[in-house]
This record gives C-alpha cells, sequence and structure tokens, in this order.
C-alpha cells in the first residue's frame, strides 16, 4: 500500500524505501521460517534418538548365533521368537542387559527346541548368545562384579537358592572362590 501511494506521488525515494523494508521483511521472515524448521528438526531427533547401540550389538550377536532366525518373521520358528521377545519387553526385562538375551534364548528354546529335532540337518540349529560370558568381554565398570553364567544362575535357581539374598551371595562368593582358583 505505500508503495502504489509512493508510486501515485510520483516520489521514487518513498518507492525504493518500501522496497527495502518490503525485501528486509521477506529475508528475515525466511531466517526465522528456516531457523524454525531447525528446531523442529532437533526436537524430532531428540524424540526419536534410535535404537541404544548396545540392543544393536547384543542383537546382532545373537542373530549370528542364531542364523535360521529371521527378523521379519516369515517362518514359524522366527515368529515364535518375535512373539517371546515382545513378550520379554512387556515384561519388564531390559534388551540392554545380558540377562534379556539369554532369557530369550531360554524361553525360544523351551518353546521350539534346542536339540536340532526340529531341522535334523542342522544340529547347531540354537546357541545361546555370545554376551561376554569371559573376562575378556567384561566392561571395566564390572570387574569387581561376579559374572554369573546362565547354567550357574539355573542351579541356584533349582536349589531355592537364587531368591534368599543371603545364600544367593555367600554362593557367588563361592563361585568367585573356585574361579580365582582354577584361573591359576
Amino acid at each position: 500500500m505505500i508503495i502504489a501511494r509512493a508510486v501515485e506521488a510520483g516520489n521514487g525515494e518513498d518507492v525504493a524505501a518500501a522496497m527495502r523494508l518490503r525485501d528486509d521483511a521477506n529475508r528475515e521472515a525466511a531466517q526465522l521460517w528456516q531457523q524454525k524448521q531447525q528446531v523442529e528438526q532437533a526436537r524430532q531427533q531428540h524424540a526419536n534418538p534410535g535404537p541404544d547401540p548396545r540392543v544393536v550389538s547384543y542383537a546382532k550377536e545373537w542373530m549370528d548365533a542364531n542364523p535360521w532366525y529371521d527378523p521379519n518373521g516369515r517362518d514359524e520358528d522366527s515368529a515364535i521368537t518375535k512373539a517371546i521377545d515382545n513378550q520379554l519387553a512387556a515384561a519388564g526385562y531390559d534388551p540392554k542387559s545380558p540377562d534379556y538375551w539369554h532369557e530369550l534364548t531360554r524361553r525360544v528354546a523351551a518353546r521350539i527346541g534346542d536339540d536340532g529335532a526340529a531341522a535334523p540337518a542342522n544340529p547347531a540349529k540354537r546357541k545361546a548368545p555370545p554376551t561376554g560370558t569371559t573376562r575378556e568381554h567384561a566392561p571395566v565398570s564390572t570387574k569387581k562384579e561376579i559374572y554369573v553364567t546362565p547354567e550357574r544362575k539355573q542351579a541356584m535357581i533349582d536349589a531355592g537358592i537364587w531368591d534368599d539374598v543371603s545364600r544367593r551371595n555367600q554362593m557367588l562368593k563361592a563361585y568367585q572362590a573356585y574361579d580365582k582358583s582354577s584361573a591359576n
């Protein structure tokens, strides 16, 4: 409107000033829009950071140890495994922990077998995931911790020791002493 009045009045300086103001406003609006897009993009990335690298690593190890598994669930065993995986997550198991993957392996073996009977051509069909069963795989933060193998844990559960914290700690100390003496 200002430009139209300046043109009608024949005032070239006012036309040029009004156009400069309009161009500056357009540039500023474009910069604000671009900043808004960047903020929204950063907000989305923060809300969806992607999968935890530990989960990705454990999943890769598990799938390497179980080459029969199809992540898309196109066969019966893989579909059952996906259902068990979903149940574990719903039950509160943490896929960032080795216990999750050991429990997945245990439940899959219990549900669809682990002796290769379902596939005689592939007798090594089901294996436990390689999730650090030796000391060199233990993270620095766990050097004072005791790694309990699934077999030892199951033995303590079968003996009724696992749920009794004091008896479990005694057994863990015994395992630790045994491991220390057998390492020499």
